[in-house]
């Protein structure tokens, strides 16, 4: 009955052993240190830039928001960010104060549930837009953060359309006139513009549509007929904005109905005249982090050079002790038992030399390779994308690879990540390796390495 229990000698063994495995890894460091003082002090330098690099650039979110640029939920732009980046150069800019380093011909759109930007954002905005630079935005009344700053109003009431509509009367179908494309876009609970200078209209409403301002459900006498702006082209000191009053007309949930991706393409088309690069903003799309992840993260982009030594010496005096510990004195006797550190030294010394089993690295080079292939699809066409179809899709962005060479390599890992296919050897391991590294050089991300133990 006792065979099974763990006695108090046997914990101890055990966590004896694990507390040598990590002095043998802090007397490894120590002795890179010692041996090379010069580069472990720019090694530490390399660590803490890019901490900070991480700090301003990093996405401001754990869990893709249902609004963003990334997302494939019906609330998400991910198909309108791929149409984009079909025919123009396109990024994400995840932190807001990214916006000083834009080009003033830079394009940059903002679509989605926002948060409120502050008044000084909004001043950098219409300061970008006066500037030179282009904005599409689309905003609601329910929104109206970033409108007003532009003297763009809505007028009060919900828009109905009695003859063109989907599904019910305030979803209705407005046409769109632009970059001399036309052709119906559906629309939902949009708001009509009430007032904006010098502009052009770029999308609007039928005859048959209504502005519903009492609230009822009824048109009567107090209501307005149409037809209602719903979206402008106007200039704004040197540059130009594309306002539409109706965020779900270019989002997944809509922009597969009437001619709605025709209109997506006309609107990057009109404000990326100049072939210059397309920035999505999604600074204030919100995200998982909690709050005092938030204040945290504030905190480390506001640490002036000062603020930084004081957090970087307490850290250099703690790594100067976990080194001198190691070093220090004489080993202490060995343990009675020898089970558990019989097998901590055995992975502390062999573990580097072991060449079994063979498929490691192979699956995980192949899962990267293979992420980075997804990235050339569109969302919607990645689930249960055969591997010919991908590597033809990828062979065309990048003509350097060969479609059928790389679908055989595919095809191969494939086998070998489901179990259906047994390397022989640590050359025929290798040589896979070889050949999906040259595909990700390709690819452009040849400065990725795998992680070794």
């Amino acid at each position: 009955m006792k065979s099974w229990l763990v006695s108090d000698m046997d914990l101890g063994i055990f966590f004896g052993s694990v507390i040598e495995l990590l002095r043998r890894a802090l007397r490894a460091v120590a002795g890179f240190v010692s041996n090379h003082p010069l580069l472990s002090v720019l090694l530490l330098l390399l660590v803490i830039c890019a901490v900070f690099m991480l700090a301003f650039s990093a996405a401001p979110y754990q869990a893709v928001p249902e609004a963003s640029a990334f997302s494939d939920s019906y609330l998400g732009y991910s198909y309108f960010y791929a149409l984009a980046g079909e025919s123009h150069a396109v990024r994400a800019m995840y932190n807001f104060s990214s916006l000083a380093g834009l080009d003033r011909n830079d394009v940059l759109i903002i679509a989605g549930e926002q948060e409120n930007y502050s008044p000084a954002e909004a001043n950098q905005l219409t300061a970008f837009v006066r500037n030179g630079g282009s904005l599409v935005l689309f905003e609601n009344a329910g929104q109206s953060s970033l409108a007003k700053s532009f003297g763009i109003g809505f007028m009060n009431g919900t828009v109905v359309d009695t003859g063109s509509f989907i599904t019910r009367e305030d979803f209705p179908v407005a046409i769109f006139t632009l970059h001399g494309a036309q052709g119906p876009v559906a629309t939902k609970f949009p708001n009509a513009l009430a007032f904006v200078p010098q502009s052009t209209i770029i999308l609007e409403t039928s005859p048959q549509s209504w502005v519903l301002s009492d609230g009822t459900s009824a048109i009567d006498d107090n209501d307005s007929g149409g037809p209602f702006p719903l979206g402008v082209e106007t200039k704004y000191g040197n540059g130009t904005l594309l306002f539409v009053g109706d965020p779900n007309t270019v989002s997944n949930d809509l922009i597969w109905r009437e001619n709605n991706s025709g209109f997506a393409q006309a609107l990057l088309e009109q404000a990326d005249s100049n072939g210059s690069l397309i920035v999505f903003d999604e600074s204030h799309d919100g995200g998982t982090l909690s709050s005092e992840q938030k204040d945290s993260l504030g905190l480390l982009r506001s640490l002036s050079l000062p603020q930084t030594l004081m957090l970087v010496v307490p850290a250099l005096l703690v790594l100067a002790l976990a080194l001198w510990w190691v070093l220090k004195g004489s080993r202490k006797p060995a343990l009675k038992g020898r089970r558990y550190q019989a097998l901590v030294q055995d992975i502390s010394s062999q573990v580097l030399v072991r060449n079994e089993p063979y498929a490691w690295m192979v699956i995980v080079i192949y899962q990267r390779l293979r992420a980075v292939l997804l990235k050339h699809v569109n969302p919607f066409e990645r689930e249960g994308i055969t591997d010919q179809k991908l590597a033809a899709t990828v062979a065309r962005d990048v003509p350097s690879l060969d479609a059928a060479f790389l679908e055989k390599l595919l095809n191969q890992c494939a086998e070998i990540e489901k179990g259906r296919y047994v390397l022989n050897s640590f050359e025929e391991s290798q040589m896979l390796c070889n050949n999906l590294m040259v595909c990700m050089k390709e690819l452009g991300v040849e400065k990725w390495k795998p992680k070794m133990l």
